[in-house]
């Protein structure tokens, strides 16, 4: 019985692949001269395939996300708790488009100290960003070497996309469990971008518990 499930969600995803390549060859050639006695797509299928191209071709949305690509210098000012005094290090941020503009790959690398006092810890994190045109949303997966998980945010963005405001959840192991959480990112001018985020504090109330700087290198 399980073999014969494996073979059908293999043929079955075998025929959707199949269906993708048939369709958009059959669009390049109505593209160029249709071959005497080619077959042309129908209707169904030029519904298809116009609904597949608006899914995968990037937009204005994509173009906000290209303005934190780039090589950065962070300023990066933490807090434990409210009231308490902030802690402050420093990274680097090299960010790159992929995929043709459809993604932006984020690689943080620096060091900080859990306490006064303590020898630094060196911290690596990676973000994947992107606009997905289905959902009409912005979304950030954010995964770092303090943990094994992977915090993910979804949101939307000011007309002039200069400030992208994302909301979601990750594992916190000091809190027991699942926290919400809340980022908003501004781009101050050219050469200045601006992170801010919020988690629960010690009473489960959000409060904002980091502060990150971005200054394009020179």
């Amino acid at each position: 019985m399980k073999n014969g499930l494996r073979w059908t969600v293999c043929l079955t995803g075998a025929a959707a692949c199949s269906l993708l390549f048939t369709t958009v060859a059959m669009s390049q050639q109505s593209q160029d001269k249709p071959a005497e006695g080619a077959r042309q797509m129908s209707p169904e299928e030029q519904k298809a395939m116009a609904a597949w191209e608006a899914y995968m071709t990037p937009g204005e949305h994509h173009k906000h996300l290209a303005q934190w690509v780039g090589e950065w210098d962070l300023k990066v000012v933490m807090w434990q708790a409210p009231g308490m005094p902030p802690s402050e290090s420093k990274a680097t941020s090299s960010a790159k488009a992929m995929m043709d503009g459809r993604f932006v790959v984020e690689k943080v690398k620096g060091e900080f100290s859990m306490e006064e006092g303590a020898p630094p810890m060196q911290f690596e994190g990676m973000a994947l960003m992107g606009y997905d045109n289905h959902k009409k949303k912005y979304f950030s997966h954010w995964l770092d070497n303090m943990g094994t998980g992977c915090m993910t945010e979804w949101g939307t963005c000011s007309g002039d996309g200069k400030v992208l405001t994302t909301e979601g959840e990750t594992y916190n192991p000091m809190a027991g469990g699942v926290v919400k959480t809340k980022s908003v990112a501004t781009i101050v001018n050219d050469n200045t971008r601006k992170l801010q985020m919020w988690g629960p504090g010690p009473d489960g109330k959000m409060f904002q518990s980091m502060e990150i700087t971005y200054t394009r290198k020179k």
